[in-house]
C-alpha cells in the first residue's frame, strides 16, 4: 500500500483537491529536478522544452488560479504552436466571452464538416462494394444508413459515457457567462429533447396544466443520463437568472422527481454527473423556486444545507489563502441576500 501511494504525484493529489498553489510548487520542483538549473530552469538551458502533458497541466493549474496574464505566456511553451483548445481557455480567462463563443463555434463548424466528410467516404465506399455486387453491397449500405442516422440524431456527438461532449459543455457554459440567456435556454430545450427522446421543457412548459412537473421519460444510456442532467442544470441557472418560474421548475422537475421507489437513485445519479458548479446553481434556483412560491420550511431547510455545504470546507481552505476562500466566502455573503430578501417578502404578504 504504501508503494501504491508513492507512485501518485503530490502535484497531481494537491489539483485534485484544489490546492493549487502548492500543486504548482511541486511541479516547479519537478521541473527544476528534471532539467536542472535553479529556480528559472531555463536560464541554465535555453533549450529547455516542455512536453504536452506539463503545458496541459500548467494550463489547467493557471486557469483554475485565474491568472489569464499567466496563460498568456503558458499557450506559447507548447510545441507546435497555439492549438484550439489553448486560444479558447485564454478567452475564456481573459472574460472575453465573446471571442471564446465565436472559437466554440468555428470548432463545432470543423467538427461538423469532418462528420459529414467521413459519411460521404462511407458512402462512396459503399457504392463500390454494390458496383462489385455480392452480400457486400447490403452491408456497406446499411453502414451508410446508420451513419446519416446517426449524424441527423446528432447522439453521437452530443454526449460520451460521461456525458456532453467538452466541446458542447463550453458553448453552452460561454453562452451563460455571456448572458445570452434566451439563446442557452434554445439550445438546451432542444439538446435535452435529443437526449431524453421527449418534447422541449420550453414547449412543454406553455402546455395548458399550470404548475405541473414535468419529468421526461428516462434516458436510453447512461450518457445520455448525465448529459439531461447537465443540460437540466445550465437550464436552472438560466431560468432563475431570467425570473421564469415556470421553467425552472420544468428543469428542476428533471433532476428532482417527485418521491418514488427510484426517486433517491435518480437524485443520486443527478448529483453525480454533476460538478460543484452546476450543483451550486441548482441550489440557488430551487431556493429561489421556493421563495417564489413562499414556502419557508423548504426554503429555511434548503438555506441550512447549503451554508453547512459551505462551512464545511471554508476552515480548511481559509488556512491556506484568501484567494481559495473567496468564493466559498462570497457564496455566503449570496444565501444571507437570499434570506434578507425572504423576509423581507415575508413581511409584505403579511402586511
Amino acid at each position: 500500500m504504501e508503494g501504491a501511494i508513492a507512485c501518485v504525484r503530490p502535484g497531481l493529489v494537491t489539483q485534485t483537491c484544489g490546492a493549487l498553489a502548492r500543486a504548482l510548487r511541486y511541479f516547479e520542483s519537478h521541473a527544476r529536478v528534471l532539467h536542472g538549473g535553479g529556480l528559472n530552469p531555463a536560464s541554465a538551458n535555453p533549450c529547455v522544452g516542455y512536453g504536452h502533458g506539463e503545458v496541459a497541466f500548467l494550463l489547467e493549474v493557471y486557469g483554475q488560479l485565474e491568472e489569464p496574464d499567466g496563460i498568456e505566456g503558458l499557450v506559447h511553451l507548447r510545441q507546435g504552436g497555439l492549438t484550439v483548445s489553448d486560444q479558447m481557455l485564454s478567452a475564456e480567462k481573459a472574460g472575453a466571452w465573446s471571442e471564446a463563443l465565436a472559437l466554440y463555434e468555428q470548432a463545432s463548424s470543423a467538427r461538423g464538416r469532418c462528420g459529414r466528410a467521413a459519411a460521404l467516404s462511407q458512402e462512396e465506399t459503399s457504392a463500390c462494394a454494390e458496383a462489385g455486387g455480392g452480400a457486400g453491397a447490403g452491408v456497406g449500405a446499411a453502414a451508410v444508413a446508420a451513419a446519416e442516422a446517426q449524424m441527423a440524431a446528432g447522439g453521437g456527438a452530443l454526449y460520451g459515457p460521461e456525458g456532453l461532449r467538452p466541446l458542447q459543455q463550453g458553448h453552452l457554459r460561454c453562452l451563460l457567462q455571456a448572458g445570452r440567456l434566451q439563446t442557452l435556454l434554445r439550445l438546451v430545450d432542444g439538446l435535452l429533447a435529443r437526449c431524453r427522446g421527449a418534447t422541449g421543457i420550453a414547449a412543454a412548459a406553455t402546455a395548458p396544466a399550470p404548475g405541473a412537473l414535468l419529468v421526461p421519460p428516462a434516458a436510453a444510456t447512461p450518457g445520455a443520463a448525465a448529459a439531461a442532467c447537465q443540460l437540466s442544470a445550465l437550464g436552472v441557472a438560466a431560468a432563475w437568472r431570467l425570473g421564469a418560474w415556470r421553467l425552472l421548475r420544468g428543469y428542476l422537475s428533471v433532476l428532482q422527481p417527485p418521491g418514488g421507489p427510484d426517486s433517491g437513485a435518480a437524485a443520486a445519479a443527478a448529483a453525480a454527473a454533476l460538478g460543484a458548479g452546476d450543483q451550486w446553481e441548482l441550489g440557488v434556483g430551487a431556493l429561489l423556486e421556493a421563495m417564489q412560491r413562499g414556502a419557508e420550511e423548504e426554503m429555511r431547510g434548503g438555506l441550512q444545507a447549503m451554508r453547512s455545504s459551505v462551512l464545511a470546507v471554508l476552515p480548511a481552505v481559509a488556512a491556506e489563502s484568501y484567494a481559495r476562500a473567496y468564493p466559498l466566502v462570497a457564496k455566503l455573503h449570496m444565501l444571507t441576500e437570499v434570506e434578507e430578501a425572504f423576509g423581507l417578502m415575508s413581511k409584505v404578504r403579511g402586511a
